[in-house]
């Protein structure tokens, strides 16, 4: 048997992409695999995601609501008792008096609460 010459009809550099070369190859039944493994954990993260962030976004007013209003609570509860606590000092008459006038009219006093 003579060796006869093998001519190539066209040639060219393959390009090579490690795992995706062949149908055959170990490395891309391994990928193939595990492609099929993650897509259902994918998949099940996303529809997760989607749910907590609808379920937040109902949710957060509400919240927002409720922390306001208790704010509103706290702020009027410390502003009554700092007032009972001024108020102590002193009494009703020392800052309003009604008094009638000659002709039995009401005349208000005020000058008792601006005085300095």
């Amino acid at each position: 048997m003579s060796k006869q010459p093998i001519y190539k009809i066209y040639s060219r550099r393959r390009l090579r992409l490690g795992f995706l070369n062949s149908n055959d190859s170990p490395r891309f039944n391994r990928f193939k695999k595990k492609a099929k493994k993650m897509l259902p954990f994918s998949i099940c993260m996303v529809i997760g995601l989607v749910v907590c962030y609808v379920i937040w976004n109902s949710v957060n007013p509400i919240f927002e609501t409720l922390c306001r209003d208790e704010a509103k609570v706290i702020a009027t509860k410390v502003t009554n008792e700092e007032t009972s606590k001024v108020m102590e000092k002193y009494s009703y008459d020392t800052f309003f008096t009604i008094e009638r006038d000659a002709e039995r009219e009401y005349t208000n006093d005020f000058s008792k609460c601006f005085k300095s």
